[in-house]
Formats: structure tokens, C-alpha cells, sequence
């Protein structure tokens, strides 16, 4: 009976080792589709609820910043709100903004807007989450200037924390969110979304993203487990009978 609960518990161990997988928004970046591979998507919310990916996509006047910028209807100002990555591997400093751009990041800028990355479930399964938030100290005239990191699971607001003037320094305080075992369920989203207090925040804020997913055990595995708790129930059953 030991051996069948030993062995249980490895098969269960190896499925989980083997199906886990972790979805990067970094590591995901997409340069040439509005729509990742891996299912992450770029974009703002219009009136509140409508996700509106980009329709330009630009290497930010050839430096080693790729970005999709998706400003809102109507407006006059076409690179704002936006999604940005450092590709290259060195720093970079953009000399028109002083926005800093650290090797291989991902930075949302919320200025007219916010800036949203969503993630769209791709199988049912329990997840964890862990995303941080890190302002830079951006543009003359930001002091005092405050920008609000959100993460909304399935539409739900699950977190908002202000991210406030780093001042003097060229980083913020990174604040950090952090979930485990979330049912998820295929088609479901998590928006990681950066907005300012108002319209016209300057902060440029790295974001950090990662989920992980261990999907349920299959029904095999299910079954395996219930046939050796009613053996073990039954053994016990007949050392009493003694």
C-alpha cells in the first residue's frame, strides 16, 4: 500500500514538473503582431471597458526601443499611450524624454492614457501571478505627478497601488503583486494596466510580469488517487475486523 501512494504522489509530481509553463510578458515581447504568440495582447481600454489593441507599431526612430503606441480616438498625439521593450542589450537613455530603458524590460507609458498588457488564459488550471512596478524619474515638469499600477484578474480589480514621484532618484519604489492557485479558466484575462491620476502622467513604469500554470491533474490521475484511498480505507477496515 505504501508502494501505491508512493508512486501516486511521483506520477502526480512528474505531471505537474512536466505540463507547468510560465508566461513572460519580457520574455514574450512581440515585435511584429499586435497579438503575441503566447497570448499576451498590447492596448488601452476605451471608455473604461474596451480593449483596443495598436494599429502602429515603430522602433521608436531607430533606437533599440521597440514599441506599439494605440492613442485614443481622436486624439491628436499618435505615439501615447504605449507599450515599449529595451531589445538590445545595453542600457539606453532616450535623449529627447530622458525616459531610461534598461536591457531586455518591458515599460508602459500611460501619458493620455492607460497602458494595458493582457494576458488571455490559454488552458484551464491554477496559476500564480507575480508582477512588479517600477516608475522612472521622466520629463521637467512631473514632480508631484503620480501614476497608479492595476492588475484586474478576469475584470476583476484584484489590485491598485500609486506609484508616486521618485524624485531625485531614477527609480521609484518598486511595489510588487503576487497570487497563487487562481482557478482560471480558458479565455479568461489578466490585464496588467498602468494609468496615470490623470490624463497627462509622465512616469514611464517598468513592468514585470509573469503567471505560472499547473494545470489540473488529468482524470487518470484522478482515478489512481480514489482507487488507493479506497484500498488504503479498505485495508484499515480489515485491521479492525482483527
Amino acid at each position: 500500500m505504501r508502494f501505491l501512494f508512493c508512486l501516486l504522489a511521483g506520477m502526480l509530481l512528474a505531471f505537474g514538473s512536466a505540463r507547468a509553463q510560465t508566461y513572460s510578458l519580457a520574455d514574450g515581447w512581440n515585435s511584429s503582431s499586435d497579438v503575441a504568440t503566447n497570448t499576451w495582447s498590447y492596448g488601452t481600454f476605451s471608455s473604461g471597458t474596451t480593449f483596443v489593441v495598436p494599429s502602429t507599431k515603430s522602433n521608436n526612430g531607430g533606437s533599440p526601443v521597440d514599441f506599439w503606441d494605440f492613442p485614443p480616438a481622436g486624439n491628436s498625439d499618435q505615439v501615447d499611450p504605449n507599450i515599449e521593450k529595451n531589445i538590445s542589450t545595453s542600457d539606453y537613455t532616450d535623449p529627447n524624454s530622458d525616459v531610461d530603458f534598461r536591457t531586455g524590460t518591458v515599460s508602459f507609458g500611460p501619458y493620455d492614457g492607460p497602458a494595458v498588457a493582457q494576458f488571455i488564459v490559454p488552458t484551464t488550471g491554477f496559476y500564480s501571478i507575480s508582477a512588479t512596478f517600477q516608475t522612472d524619474q521622466v520629463r521637467a515638469g512631473s514632480t508631484g505627478d503620480s501614476t497608479t499600477a492595476y492588475v484586474y484578474v478576469g475584470g476583476t480589480d484584484e489590485y491598485s497601488q500609486v506609484l508616486s514621484d521618485p524624485g531625485s532618484a531614477q527609480f521609484g519604489l518598486a511595489e510588487t503583486y503576487t497570487a497563487s492557485g487562481l482557478a482560471l479558466t480558458a479565455g479568461e484575462t489578466v490585464d496588467f494596466e498602468v494609468g496615470g491620476s490623470s490624463t497627462n502622467s509622465k512616469f514611464t513604469t517598468e513592468v514585470d510580469a509573469t503567471l505560472t500554470a499547473a494545470p489540473e491533474p488529468p482524470a487518470w490521475a484522478m482515478m489512481l488517487g480514489s482507487v488507493a484511498i479506497a484500498a488504503f480505507a479498505a485495508r484499515r477496515r480489515g485491521v479492525r475486523a482483527l
